[in-house]
């Protein structure tokens, strides 16, 4: 209708990347221990909690090898670089300032250059570190012994990056403008075909994992050919859980401030946090003497959030907001046993059991093996995630039901 105004709500966009994730409750470092105390009884001692906490963490190895976890995968994510080739080099097997010394005249080595390797003559050399602008050092195996002269030409690319610290195992890579995935090889392989092919792409079509060689217990991907440009590669990754090192913090006491409003701001008394507790799991009390406990303690906690910055010794911040006001309460801080309690929670717990039980030769440990594996058959059928709808035979609205098959033409 003519002259007739009509108010939209919301009357403006709402804020991209706004929204709050609330806290999703966690099995802690603390309610491990508490759980295996009670698993041995009267049994518990101080021998025994040194027993305990290596049960912990050998079952949160265990239970991340045994399958690719839906929650323990990550995107990762790699840089490539372009090959550079300005100047000429010459090289010192030995009386040069360093050993195995590669001069660069006429450029200067990209910051990159200390992973990267270099061809001469069809030949490929590791670079072992980067010492300046000007000077590379060879890799103490992957070396020239013989010098080469002044005006030698050369070419420095890089093809094996330094993957991320908790990774564990990857499927195959995308670059950026390829349709299609990397093809996993054998190291040998890979070794063969670089060795004697030496090209570059800015698309490589094969991927291999081995031992970082300049990053002791890392692990590194190696690409063949060799990236001709700087971009990126993607990819999905099996990391390692969370690593577990603090078992409690309670020093001191806790004040929230809701007064004005829901706060994700939380004020120690008499603390001394550190950056080291982001990631770790924060609980209140509404006492102002005993510490909190789980859920099934003698002191529940009322309040659980996740610590996401910890700005001072005595202030931090936690990713999911506090309703209520605290003065003076008592906390206790615990890391995360890094496992989805939806899935994966009763066979981690069964699986801490088992060792336990062997570490403490306790006269179970046949059932508690037993019980490990029944849960474990859970655990892996709760982490099917997808319920889509899959059946043989054609698709369509009209989808054969697998009962039904096969389906006769006779």
């Amino acid at each position: 209708m003519a002259g007739t105004t009509i108010t939209l709500a919301p009357i403006v966009p709402p804020v991209q990347g706004g929204a709050v994730i609330p806290h999703s409750p966690r099995t802690t470092f603390v309610d491990a221990i508490s759980h295996l105390r009670d698993y041995l009884g009267s049994n518990f001692n101080n021998e025994s909690k040194r027993a305990i906490v290596r049960s912990i963490q050998a079952a949160l190895r265990e239970l991340t090898n045994v399958r690719h976890w839906s929650y323990l995968l990550e995107r990762g994510r790699i840089q490539t670089n372009a090959p550079y080739s300005t100047g000429t080099v010459a090289f010192d097997y030995t009386g040069g300032t360093y050993e195995r010394q590669l001069t660069l005249t006429g450029g200067t080595w990209p910051a990159w250059a200390g992973n990267g390797t270099v061809v001469i003559n069809n030949v490929v050399y590791d670079v072992g570190r980067r010492i300046s602008d000007t000077v590379l050092q060879f890799d103490d195996t992957i070396t020239s012994v013989n010098d080469l002269a002044s005006g030698t030409s050369y070419i420095l690319y890089q093809d094996t990056f330094t993957l991320p610290e908790d990774f564990v195992a990857s499927d195959r890579g995308f670059a950026e403008i390829s349709w299609g995935g990397m093809e996993y090889v054998h190291p040998t392989q890979w070794l063969q075909v670089t060795r004697y092919y030496r090209s570059s792409s800015n698309t490589p079509r094969y991927y291999t994992f081995r031992g970082d060689p300049r990053a002791a217990g890392r692990m590194s991907l190696s690409l063949f050919p060799y990236p001709s440009t700087a971009a990126t590669v993607d990819f999905f990754y099996h990391r390692r859980p969370r690593r577990l090192s603090l078992e409690t913090y309670t020093t001191g006491t806790v004040s929230v401030n809701a007064v004005s409003g829901a706060t994700t701001t939380v004020t120690g008394s008499g603390t001394s946090w550190t950056s080291s507790m982001v990631g770790s799991v924060i609980r209140l009390s509404t006492d102002t003497t005993n510490v909190p406990t789980g859920l099934e303690g003698s002191n529940p906690y009322v309040v659980e959030r996740t610590i996401k910055v910890v700005s001072s010794a005595t202030a931090l911040t936690v990713d999911d907001s506090i309703a209520d006001s605290y003065t003076g309460v008592t906390y206790q801080i615990s890391d995360p046993i890094d496992v989805e309690d939806g899935a994966m929670l009763e066979a981690y717990f069964r699986c801490a059991e088992k060792h336990l039980s062997i570490v403490r030769n306790l006269k179970g440990v046949e059932f508690a093996h037993r019980a490990y594996k029944d849960a474990l058959i859970l655990a892996e059928e709760a982490d099917s995630r997808s319920f889509q709808g899959r059946v043989a035979g054609e698709g369509g609205p009209y989808r054969q039901r697998l009962a039904n098959m096969p389906i006769s033409f006779e």
